[in-house]
């Protein structure tokens, strides 16, 4: 079986004004990961370091400054982001938004909302259209009685069902989920992501997942993809990179959670990532970007920034000293 998503050396680059002269901010800057039919991947990282660019340039609302995206072994990158809005491919990549209120027109009723994902992605109209719409509400569970409501009309649950419904009314192949729950309660996070993992096994669509809630990235995702100031800096098996994380980065992020390493797996000097982050213009490419927030960083560190190894086990980890190494080739 083919891989459905293919990212091959991606780079998004902004020009910026700084002393006078055009340099160029790296918020993406040569990622490379796949993901197969069926399954979860986890995209975490702290705020700027370039999830949602990344995001925008799978979905193709935001153009490329080089590299493939390739889907069902297409390059989507081909395609311009104003013309991918008409592309037939269109309907195979949708995405559900972080803030559902924000990302709900107002002056659309849910039936609505979800009538135009339909004529738009599906091309249809009248009575297949308007059953299509009800169909999408009960995947969804969302009450035919709600859909002539308002946004202002529904509660945060609901809002999120029509965000949802919207997305998955085309039976898309790849589902990009930015922060689905951060915008809900607490009591209606969970009901939203058992709704998530249902219509995934049901309407067999890959997810991936944008998260910093790092608990459920572990419960939902099959593997994980940690990104630091534009790269992946670790990828693996979930539970794998959870265990017994490879890059200082992983392991400051998992330690931060109650019982997030094991007892004895590091010191707490280890875990420690302080400091502030390097900028992103024009980052020297012969220096990890972790230095100065590392407390490994070393001399090798400062004179060539590293690539993404392969350590074994469907493990990948940027850095000159990756913790596991010796564990995972015994």
């Amino acid at each position: 079986m083919s891989r459905l998503l293919e990212i091959i050396d991606l780079k998004r680059w902004f020009p910026v004004r700084k002393d006078g002269e055009t340099r160029q901010l790296h918020a993406v800057d040569g990622i490379n990961f796949h993901l197969e039919p069926g399954e979860t991947v986890g995209l975490v990282g702290e705020s700027g370091c370039g999830k949602s660019t990344l995001v925008r340039l799978l979905t193709r609302t935001l153009d490329l400054t080089d590299g493939q995206v390739r889907f069902r072994n297409n390059d989507l990158g081909l395609i311009r982001a104003r013309e991918m809005a008409l592309h037939p491919q269109r309907k195979d990549v949708q995405m559900v938004f972080q803030d559902p209120t924000d990302s709900l027109n107002p002056r659309y009723t849910a039936r609505q909302t979800i009538a135009e994902s339909v004529r738009l992605l599906c091309g249809m109209r009248g009575a297949a259209a308007a059953a299509r719409v009800e169909e999408a509400a009960d995947w969804v569970g969302l009450p035919h009685a709600l859909l002539d409501r308002y946004p202002h009309q529904l509660s945060g649950g609901q809002k999120a069902r029509v965000g949802i419904a919207r997305a998955i009314v085309g039976r898309p192949a790849l589902l990009v989920l930015d922060e689905p729950t951060a915008a809900l309660d607490v009591s209606v996070q969970t009901v939203i992501l058992q709704l998530l993992d249902r219509l995934k096994r049901e309407l067999d669509m890959s997810f991936l997942f944008v998260s910093h809630d790092l608990n459920v990235v572990r419960l939902l995702c099959d593997r994980v993809l940690v990104m630091y100031l534009g790269q992946i800096v670790e990828s693996g098996p979930t539970e794998a990179v959870f265990r017994a994380p490879a890059h200082p980065y992983t392991r400051a992020l998992i330690a931060s959670l109650p019982g997030g390493l094991a007892h004895g797996q590091a010191s707490a000097s280890d875990l420690l990532v302080g400091g502030d982050p390097q900028s992103p213009i024009d980052p020297d490419p012969n220096r990890c970007r972790l230095l100065g927030r590392c407390p490994r960083g070393l001399a090798p560190c400062a004179e060539k920034g590293p690539q993404l190894i392969d350590i074994g086990h469907d493990r990948h980890v940027a850095c000159h000293y990756p913790a596991v190494v010796q564990h995972v080739r015994q």
